[in-house]
């Protein structure tokens, strides 16, 4: 995590809130990376948004 409390990928790249998912009883904050859509898919030094894992 970041001081500002951002979740960090596998590159350390801060990811972005993407939602909800409701539980019972406790609620979880999904997260993305912010190339997850991204046209310029070169810039995950991971290869999971490619897929190549």
């Amino acid at each position: 995590m970041t001081d500002d409390g951002h979740v960090v990928c596998d590159a350390g790249i801060p990811m972005i809130k993407d939602g909800k998912e409701y539980f019972d009883g406790f609620i979880k904050q999904k997260h993305r990376c912010k190339y997850y859509k991204s046209k310029d898919d070169s810039l995950c030094l991971t290869g999971s948004v490619t897929g190549e894992l």
